[in-house]
């Protein structure tokens, strides 16, 4: 934590000096948050959302929204389930995913509203089903707040001309909550946690509250967003490509000048040539400068080992917060390319 405090305070001092520097993208390799061990071969799939719908008392528009809710809920966990296990049936380091069905009830629930872990019933589960590990939705919940306002629409009269009448605007404002887990029954561990906000707001108009509701259709698009959700949660066994902006130096001489017009002109290699003539200027603050420019580069261009070698070489030549800062935030990305392959490799 204290490394990235440090990182950011680099990039202000950079950008607060932007007219002594110039920025670039570079693309990294981030490995997957998630460590799930090579012998792990068979994945189970659980439900275990065991958030129950108050139906209170009501009427009216209060009704339809609870009504509602609890149909957004239920196909909603479908949808979200389902994006998961197509996500994960495309990775073939598994040979089989499997959705637990039909769970008996003494291993239905295996998280409490205590959030304590019933450690027992996930390894009967997985040897019930044979599976080795499991995914588990641990909770799907949806609420909806409303408002109403007076507002106009268009109809056509008799004579089918479209004219103004009074109508009410209903806004609905629906925030879907869900939440995963990974449970490995051998090591007792839950490799990943994780919750998924996502906020829908739909309008409808119509001659009376329960006229505009009927007018909103937004099923469809909250059932595809829960099911985005629970691929994206598949995805997160994978690498990810990132995209970061890095900064090179474009003052000091008239070569670094003349070098950011080329990168502008996406002629770096001019720019680089120009870079390594300025890594021999007898001022060692110059020639830091262009071996870090050198190391950026080679960052871009994928060639890391490069990168760190002139980023050594930058620190060497004038010792400062910022090469020091730079050098560490490049070894940190070379080992986090290098689990990010291994997790590749595993892949094939």
């Amino acid at each position: 934590m204290k490394s990235y405090y440090v990182f950011a305070l680099f990039i202000l001092v950079l950008i607060l000096g932007s007219c002594a520097t110039h920025q670039t993208v570079v693309k990294t390799l981030e490995p997957s948050p998630i460590s799930i061990s090579k012998n792990v071969k068979k994945i189970g799939i659980i439900n275990n959302n065991v958030l129950d719908v108050v139906m209170q008392q009501s009427q009216g528009l209060d009704e339809l929204v609870a009504q509602e809710n609890k149909w957004l809920i239920q196909n909603g966990t479908a949808a979200a389930i389902d994006g998961l296990f197509n996500e994960l049936t495309k990775d073939h380091r598994f040979g089989a995913i499997k959705l637990l069905q039909d769970v008996p009830d003494e291993h239905k629930y295996i998280e409490t509203q205590a959030n304590t872990i019933s450690w027992s019933s996930i390894a009967a589960l997985c040897e019930l089903y044979d599976v080795d590990v499991i995914f588990s939705l641990s909770y799907y919940n949806a609420k909806t707040n409303f408002s109403l306002k007076k507002s106009s629409m268009l109809e056509a009269d008799l004579m089918r001309v479209n004219v103004k009448v009074p109508a009410q605007e209903l806004t609905l404002e629906t925030l879907i909550e869900n939440g995963w887990r990974i449970y490995d029954p051998k090591t007792k561990e839950v490799l990943d946690e994780i919750v998924f906000n996502d906020q829908f707001t739909a309008k409808g108009k119509g001659f009376d509250a329960i006229a505009a509701f009927n007018q909103i259709e937004r099923r469809d698009t909250i059932l595809n967003k829960s099911k985005i959700v629970g691929s994206n949660y598949g995805l997160r066994l994978l690498p990810s490509e990132k995209e970061v902006e890095q900064y090179f130096y474009v003052r000091g001489t008239k070569k670094f000048a003349t070098a950011k017009r080329m990168v502008l002109d996406e002629n770096w290699e001019n720019a680089v040539a120009l870079w390594k003539e300025e890594v021999k200027n007898e001022k060692l603050k110059i020639s830091s400068k262009a071996c870090h420019n050198l190391a950026v580069y080679s960052e871009r261009v994928g060639d890391l080992e490069m990168a760190l070698q002139w980023a050594s070489k930058a620190y060497k030549n004038h010792i400062t917060k910022e090469t020091s800062v730079y050098l560490e935030s490049l070894k940190d990305r070379i080992a986090k390319h290098k689990l990010s392959q291994q997790q590749l490799v595993s892949l094939e």
